[in-house]
């Protein structure tokens, strides 16, 4: 399983390594203002959502975002 926190999710790759990233793609359902942020949820496979933390007014509802991760951000879990 795969753990990515909301603001570790961008619409712009990061900067650095460019082999240390991880883009995917998806249609923003939701955006749910949070004042001077937004969320928002993103469906990318099917019955899978993500949650992207990013400044109010970049994207709207409805619209396609591929969202970037630097997968140093990402947390991995297992079967223990």
């Amino acid at each position: 399983m795969l753990g990515i926190r909301p603001e570790h999710l961008r619409l712009q790759p990061p900067p650095g390594d460019a082999g240390r990233q991880w883009s995917i793609s998806g249609t923003v359902e939701l955006v749910e203002p949070l004042g001077s942020l937004m969320d928002l949820h993103v469906r990318v496979a099917g019955d899978h959502c993500l949650v992207c933390r990013v400044p109010v007014g970049l994207i709207d509802a409805d619209n396609r975002a591929t969202l970037y991760v630097d997968l140093g951000k990402v947390h991995w879990f297992g079967e223990e």
